[in-house]
């Protein structure tokens, strides 16, 4: 295993950690029958992932200044929910978020931004929408400690027509205690 592979491999893993240890309180998923507050990211990757299955992604990571990896797969829905994982963990419908974001709507947009002083790694969501239609969905989340930082955003892009989703970029850098600062960027696009 290359280098670039173990980082990559290591990066995702600690974006995944981010947000794994809540629990989702929507009712449809099996949770504890709370009505949902925040837009449902959650249900509404769970409906793409079947309609992506057998799709091809084209992404870019960029890790660091200097190194770049072009990747191809065709993934089945299981491949594209691990791909899409960091979005999946991003749902704000968990019961230990219940009142921890404001909720700011209008006709084109929906924004839930974190309290102050209330718990939660996703600092803010903002999805756009166009008669109805999600456009994209953004994310900007952080995440630290005495021993590191992870921060970074992520952003999911709609088709506005078939209303798949037709790109995603997630951008983060981590700084771990004792080691030099991890910058990566990745930028995918959905092909048939």
């Amino acid at each position: 295993m290359n280098r670039v592979s173990i980082k990559i491999g290591s990066l995702a893993l600690l974006l995944g950690l981010l947000f794994s240890c809540s629990e989702t309180i929507d009712e449809g998923r099996g949770g504890s029958g709370l009505p949902l507050k925040y837009f449902p990211l959650g249900d509404f990757l769970q409906d793409q992932l079947s309609q992506l299955d057998g799709k091809e992604v084209h992404k870019v990571l960029r890790i660091g200044d200097d190194r770049r990896e072009v990747v191809r797969q065709r993934l089945d829905r299981e491949g594209w929910g691990k791909e899409l994982e960091l979005f999946l963990q991003a749902d704000l419908n968990k019961a230990s978020l219940m009142d921890s974001y404001t909720v700011d709507e209008t006709a084109d947009r929906l924004t839930h931004r974190l309290k102050d002083g209330e718990p939660g790694d996703v600092r803010e969501m903002v999805i756009r929408r166009e008669n109805g239609r999600v456009l994209d969905i953004s994310f900007a989340y952080k995440k630290d400690s005495y021993f590191y930082l992870s921060e970074g955003t992520g952003t999911l892009e709609i088709h506005p027509e078939s209303g798949l989703i037709q790109g995603y970029t997630v951008i983060g850098r981590q700084k771990i205690w004792f080691l030099p600062t991890n910058t990566m960027e990745v930028t995918a696009r959905v092909t048939p």
